[in-house]
């Protein structure tokens, strides 16, 4: 609670907080939050999970985080490109969409291949990417 008091009545903060009273501003900071808050929950949940539950070489399981990161990259180039013919609201919304499809599959049970699981991982590292 000190922090935030020292930087109310700092003189230069790290962000005006008079940011944060538009909407924009405020709900893409939410959005954020949640959006890294799904990514770093699956990123460590899914070779955990493959590893203990499914009995997938510790390799392996590590290794099926490569699809994420790789798509998360191939997203961030993709985004960069069509930021030019569409408007920030549309890319916001079909990033999010994406994400959630690919959050959304990767409810994984025992029964779920490898090749699901990568495909899960590709589709949610498309989406994260794009935001």
């Amino acid at each position: 609670m000190r922090i935030g008091h020292r930087n109310l009545a700092s003189l230069g903060p790290i962000l005006p907080l008079a940011l944060f009273r538009h909407r924009l501003v405020s709900s893409a900071s939410v959005v954020s939050f949640f959006v890294s808050a799904g990514m770093f929950g699956a990123i460590p949940f899914v070779p955990f999970f493959l590893h203990e539950v499914q009995g997938v070489s510790s390799a392996l399981a590590g290794a099926m985080v490569i699809p994420y990161m790789l798509f998360y990259f191939v997203g961030n180039v993709v985004s960069r490109r069509l930021m030019s013919c569409f408007t920030y609201r549309q890319m916001v919304l079909t990033s999010l969409l994406i994400i959630g499809v690919g959050f959304g599959l990767l409810m994984i049970d025992t029964q779920t291949t490898l090749l699901s699981v990568a495909t899960y991982m590709i589709v949610s590292g498309l989406g994260t990417g794009r935001f």
